[in-house]
């Protein structure tokens, strides 16, 4: 899918910088406007004087407006990720979003979406949530809604594979990597602590079901789940974190990087940078 290019970003905020001095040109100019509608009749007024100055400030106001105009991408430039195509997310998240973002947040839905389709992942199950990194900047991360997956035999109660050892194993490397635009995304990596509480006041907030919540296991027709947290470190004593919802809370806990239980879950999250 294209999208603006380093280039024309740069060309829009200058687009924009402009914009805001044709503004105050268009102000200059209308008040001149109105004085010489005033005063072009009155007898004392210096008529030529009043014209000249209406005429360079219309001159000032259309040489700026032809240059923002010029340097701002075309329509067609920002009509490339149609509005639907976009995940969801609350209006506070889209807004705090850059139009960078919100394109590389589209390009990678459908990507996230067919990558883990076998595993129910859906366009439809991606949404954005806002985290802050440890310097106060926002952190948007495109996140699985659902119950997260199972990569290992959903007929067994017990699988290696679903253990954090089997999915930060080196041999899922490829089954985790998401390819876009010469960058590959690990989708392990965005599910941290604060991503998890992130999702949760999002579903708490917008009124669905909370994540790995007995209702969603109801709905979902699943045991009741819990979260790796794939994007955090091993404890100090060699544990892995797990979140899940109990009775409308996060609750966590530490397991050893061996637990396998049938329960166990990947949530696929990527950091959009």
């Amino acid at each position: 899918m294209e999208h603006l290019t380093p280039e024309q970003l740069d060309y829009y905020d200058m687009a924009v910088d402009l914009a805001w001095v044709a503004k105050d040109a268009f102000d200059e100019r209308q008040h001149n406007a109105v004085t010489l509608a005033l005063l072009v009749g009155d007898e004392e007024a210096n008529a030529d004087e009043l014209r000249a100055a209406f005429e360079d400030s219309d001159a000032k106001f259309s040489s700026l407006y032809k240059a923002a105009s010029l340097l701002m991408p075309s329509l067609e430039a920002f009509n490339v990720v149609p509005p639907d195509r976009e995940p969801t997310a609350s209006e506070a998240v889209r807004s705090a979003m850059s139009f960078e973002q919100r394109v590389k947040a589209a390009e990678l839905a459908p990507m996230l979406a067919d990558h883990f389709k076998e595993y129910g992942v859906t366009a439809d199950s991606l949404r954005v949530v806002m985290t802050e990194s440890p310097e106060d900047e926002k952190v948007f991360t495109l996140v699985h809604t659902g119950n997260g997956i199972d990569i290992g035999d959903s007929d067994k109660d017990y699988d290696k594979a679903r253990s954090y050892k089997g999915v930060m194993a080196k041999k899922n490397d490829k089954l985790f990597a998401v390819p876009l635009g010469g960058k590959t995304y690990d989708a392990r990596k965005g599910m941290t602590d604060a991503a998890y509480d992130a999702l949760y006041e999002d579903a708490k907030a917008d009124g669905v079901t909370l994540p790995d919540s007995k209702q969603m296991s109801e709905e979902n027709e699943d045991v009741c789940t819990w979260t790796m947290l794939t994007g955090e470190e091993l404890t100090a004593d060699g544990c892995v974190r797990l979140r899940r919802v109990d009775d409308g809370e996060v609750y966590g806990r530490l397991a050893s990087p061996g637990f396998d239980r049938r329960c166990l879950r990947v949530r696929p999250a990527v950091v959009i940078e």
